[in-house]
């Protein structure tokens, strides 16, 4: 694969599983190493200014949480489904900013290419800045299935010899490393 590829975490980490996006891109950040034209990051949650990233690369994948499926389940979503409203998730608050960005990064150029959504099922969305046991868990095999994405994308992803030690900077307790021990 050529051209730019943004892997994108999105969600609010002050609301418990609604952080999984950013959880997700810190795991692997923390364990992997990817080409120079890949960059992995913490979107947070994006208004329309998610266009700006979106207009700036050739593929994206989106990483996020979902409601409305079974909590702990993994789902891949392709642009067309997307942009269809016909996803089986609710993909929470950051569907219509991800899907109008889509449309209008697509309207003022040909960018991106193609998008993908990554989801992993929330058990809880309440105010916190921990994730619920199962998300946590459930975290190593979002990861395994964004790599997935990416193999099949061509990008030559690694494993880091030793792996790093994230920024979970949100994290409340002390114990927030255990997530990627």
């Amino acid at each position: 694969m050529n051209g730019r590829l943004l892997i994108a975490g999105l969600g609010n980490v002050l609301m418990s599983d609604d952080a999984i996006g950013p959880y997700c891109v810190e795991y692997l950040r923390a364990h992997y190493e990817f080409p120079d034209h890949v960059e992995v990051a913490d979107l947070g949650s994006p208004g329309l200014d998610l266009t700006l990233h979106l207009s700036s690369s050739d593929r994206v994948i989106a990483i996020d949480s979902l409601r409305g499926v079974e909590p702990g389940s993994l789902h891949v979503f392709d642009r067309p489904t997307l942009l269809s409203g016909r996803c089986d998730a609710r993909l929470d608050t950051h569907a219509p900013a991800l899907e109008e960005s889509i449309l209008i990064a697509h309207l003022s150029g040909d960018r991106p290419y193609d998008v993908m959504l990554v989801g992993l099922g929330g058990a809880g969305f309440d105010h916190g800045t921990n994730l619920s046991d199962l998300a946590r868990q459930r975290i190593p095999a979002l990861a395994d299935l964004v790599l997935a994405q990416l193999t099949a994308l061509g990008v030559a992803w690694r494993p880091r010899a030793t792996p790093v030690v994230p920024d979970v900077w949100w994290e409340a307790s002390a114990d927030a490393g255990q997530l990627f021990a």
